[in-house]
């Protein structure tokens, strides 16, 4: 575990409880509408495609065009904010480097005096507390390192994007911006969001549960059928609409 002094050395602040909470919640709650944004725009994108579906977007396709162009800036400029580490904002790599330089916040101590009910002692306490995972840099390293790497490709792929339109004040062009994002790779971009996820939803459930960090490619595998089907549900009901008005 790191050393107060090494932590400062490293550049890292030494965070209280409270500090690093407020980080965590912003950084996740920005990594999850990033990730809802991108299931809603996948969705749309593939059932628009479908008999059932294209004839009422068709009727209406300023409006889904607006819809989805906003959807796609609101998505990047989100994964902006969480990857560009200027000033004091909060980042998922700040995020990281403060799990690793606040190691001390994830102790069985610490996590004890979080979960402890008031009054006696419950039965179930001192099984809880032995449970509990105290990561350790070695443990957490190997996550940094992919962070990184997520990180750089996002910057790499969506520079174009960040530089003709979100470095402004107002939206530039929606034709422009709407044929700069087909061309980005939308299978690289799903796996980074799928990463900042992840990573988040885990250091959320280790400063919470004290449970060690896994990526868990099942729960996230039931995150993306819920938001599709609820993306889906509202298409097909659009779609009936459209269908019993023109029938």
């Amino acid at each position: 575990m790191l050393s107060s002094n090494a932590n400062q050395q490293a550049g890292r602040p030494i965070l209280t409880d409270e500090e690093f909470k407020e980080q965590l919640l912003f950084v996740h709650n920005e990594a999850e509408n990033a990730f809802i944004l991108y299931q809603t725009i996948g969705t749309i994108d593939r059932l628009s495609r479908t008999p059932e579906i294209r004839p009422a977007l068709d009727a209406d396709g300023h409006f889904w065009n607006t819809f989805t162009y906003t959807h796609q800036s609101q998505m990047c400029m989100i994964l902006h904010r969480i990857t560009d580490d200027a000033g004091e904002a909060y980042t998922i790599r700040k995020l990281m480097n403060n799990v690793l330089g606040n190691q001390r916040l994830f102790t069985r101590e610490e996590y004890g005096k979080r979960r402890r009910p008031p009054g006696p002692k419950p039965p179930y306490w001192d099984e809880l507390i032995e449970d509990a995972w105290e990561p350790t840099t070695e443990a957490l390293r190997p996550l940094k390192r992919e962070l990184e790497r997520h990180i750089d490709e996002y910057q790499k792929i969506y520079r174009e994007l960040r530089n003709n339109i979100h470095a402004h004040n107002f939206i530039v062009n929606e034709t422009k911006y709407l044929a700069l994002f087909k061309e980005t790779n939308h299978i690289e971009l799903g796996k980074t969001v799928k990463y900042f996820y992840q990573l988040v939803h885990a250091i959320r459930d280790l400063y919470q549960n004290a449970t060690k960090i896994t990526l868990d490619d099942e729960w996230y595998a039931e995150r993306e059928k819920t938001e599709r089907a609820l993306v889906e549900r509202v298409l097909r009901q659009v779609a009936h609409g459209h269908a019993a008005s023109n029938a």
